[in-house]
């Protein structure tokens, strides 16, 4: 250790203590103490009044407002409408949805009309046919 912190690290002989806070101090501890330094002040801290609270609470406001506008500015209508850290999961997926939607082929007017009519055309004889063997089953059983 050096000489500067083993000076530093001594302790303090009884005359040299400093005044607990529960000790007022008379003239002669202050005599004694001239040398050290000043006692901590407490101090008082007044709680907030309304004013002030609904104050602090408007700034806080806007400075989310602010914010939240900036972080708007970044990207397409997603970004603007949806910001934030918790929602880039979501925006991720919209992103990645669009871009498939881009990709689909879609078919001409005349496909869409021909495999719908295909379509109805299969429920249709399809609905016949359970029809038809639930009507016989139906029937084999009440014979019983």
């Amino acid at each position: 250790m050096s000489a500067q912190r083993r000076t530093a690290t001594k302790r303090r002989s009884s005359t040299q203590r400093k005044p607990s806070a529960a000790t007022p101090l008379t003239a002669d501890a202050a005599s004694t103490t001239v040398d050290q330094p000043a006692a901590k002040r407490v101090s008082v801290v007044k709680p907030p009044t309304v004013e002030e609270r609904s104050r602090q609470r408007a700034e806080a406001k806007a400075a989310a407002r602010k914010q939240a506008e900036e972080a708007g500015k970044t990207g397409g209508i997603v970004g603007k409408v949806v910001s934030g850290e918790r929602t880039k999961g979501v925006q991720k997926f919209v992103r990645e949805t669009m871009a498939e939607i881009r990709k689909v082929s879609w078919p001409d007017q005349d496909t869409t009309r021909n495999l719908t009519i295909v379509v109805i055309g299969v429920s249709v004889v399809l609905g016949l046919l359970l029809g038809g063997i639930d009507y016989v089953l139906y029937q084999i059983f009440e014979a019983l």
